[in-house]
């Protein structure tokens, strides 16, 4: 690799997905008439036969019109920098999408819209470690919802302790579900089912479903937890442009997701969350089953 070349990971997704979303470039082959160069040798350069110099990205650069330092980003940063969503990713990818549906999911446009203004950006959830069997901690997990998909479902990412999780959030008639797959493993499908808010700040507090591996990695325990989330705010709360969160996500998906318990917690409202997600049903209480009243 000379002194001038670069290396871009996953740079023919990248190229792929830029001209897709050029308004007169719509192939390779048009794009290699702009420069100009020959069709052969970018299709090279593309594909990784040929090395990649600053010259040659510049070019792509200017003709494509993507920032030359947004190169650089995750494929998943990139996608949000050039203002695609979890289905152009899954594409990107060469992921299945989202493959079943329900009769009850609400699907209209607006009310979609309405509900992302309320929830879209970035969390914090706090569940009981269903887990840990040495002391009594909560699971701090780190949540962003996205922008809509054309199929109406709300991208969905979570990153916990160990592990990173991405689904699709949609609503029903009173409540959201979110479903999500273990990345990278794909051993794990985590469910929530939560209150659908209404009002801003918005709110949100349910049950999760997941497995407990515990202390044996060859089993796991079909396992269930009360939840409750706080908001961080909105990608333009949290000082950054849209399609531009990906610095700010890629730091609090580092930070945020550990164990606590109250001692750890500076917050407030962070240490209020631990009352709401204790996960006791007294015997002699009726129905006798793990339930989390909102506002409990």
């Amino acid at each position: 690799m000379t002194k001038s070349s670069v290396h871009v990971k996953h740079f023919k997704q990248k190229i792929d997905l830029a001209i897709s979303l050029h308004p007169t470039i719509n192939k390779l082959s048009e794009l290699a008439e702009a420069i100009p160069l020959s069709q052969d040798y970018v299709s090279r350069i593309v594909n990784g036969s040929r090395g990649l110099s600053q010259t040659n990205l510049h070019e792509f650069s200017s003709k494509l019109n993507v920032p030359y330092e947004s190169w650089m980003l995750d494929l998943e940063d990139f996608v949000d920098k050039l203002g695609g969503n979890y289905s152009v990713l899954s594409k990107l990818e060469g992921l299945q999408q989202f493959g079943f549906d329900f009769q009850s999911r609400v699907k209209e446009e607006s009310v979609i819209s309405r509900l992302h203004e309320l929830i879209g950006g970035h969390w914090e959830s706090y569940y009981c470690s269903v887990a840990r069997s040495d002391r009594l901690v909560a699971c701090r997990d780190y949540v962003y919802f996205g922008s809509p998909t054309d199929d109406g479902l709300i991208p969905c990412y979570i990153r916990d302790v160990m592990f990173e999780y991405e689904g699709h959030c949609f609503p029903v008639e009173n409540h959201l579900y979110l479903m999500l797959e273990k990345r990278r493993i794909f051993n794990e499908i985590i469910v929530y089912m939560l209150n659908r808010p209404q009002t801003y700040p918005p709110r949100l507090e349910g049950l999760i479903l997941c497995k407990s591996d515990g202390d044996n990695q060859f089993s796991s325990i079909p396992s269930a937890a009360r939840v409750s989330f706080r908001f961080l705010g909105s990608t333009e709360d949290l000082g950054e442009p849209k399609h531009a969160h990906g610095p700010r996500r890629h730091q609090l998906a580092q930070t945020i997701p550990a164990y606590v318990w109250e001692s750890d917690l500076e917050l407030p409202e962070q240490r209020d969350i631990l009352g709401r997600i204790q996960n006791v049903v007294d015997e002699d209480e009726l129905p006798n089953a793990l339930r989390m009243v909102f506002g409990s």
